[in-house]
């Protein structure tokens, strides 16, 4: 349906298959890059139904891989007061947060940081500023 073509398949680098328990600390060890940015309404922090599949996935992907943290980044619209934008920024990354920890993920684990709108994700369509980005940090 639709929302599972809108999820990405939380994925291992190319050519390469799970990594096995023994390999978790190896050099070329798996660092999570296939993450995608989720969208919020104008100044809302308000999660969309839609995502939540999605951040289940990611969930999951913590659970299964005990070792990683994760950077949780809020961003916003470019037009705007900058103080407000830092907020809602914020704001989106700790509801993000919240629910992943609501699921038992120990909260350590989790960074966040509200980006305001210093990082544009397009010039001409503003609604692709208003995201959450996750990244793999450790």
């Amino acid at each position: 349906g639709k929302i599972r073509d809108e999820i990405i398949k939380l994925s291992t680098p190319k050519n390469r298959g799970p990594l096995k328990d023994k390999e978790k600390n190896s050099e070329n060890e798996l660092y999570f890059k296939e993450f995608k940015p989720i969208y919020f309404d104008y100044n809302s922090a308000r999660l969309k139904p839609d995502y939540i599949p999605y951040i289940y996935a990611i969930v999951n992907y913590l659970r299964e891989n005990k070792h990683i943290r994760i950077r949780i980044s809020g961003h916003a619209g470019i037009r705007g007061n900058c103080r407000i934008n830092e907020k809602i920024s914020y704001k989106r990354a700790k509801r993000v947060r919240d629910y992943i920890l609501s699921f038992g993920i120990n909260r350590d684990r989790i960074r966040i940081i509200g980006y305001g709108n210093k990082y544009p994700a397009d010039e001409k369509f503003n609604e692709l500023n208003r995201r959450v980005e996750f990244e793999v940090i450790e």
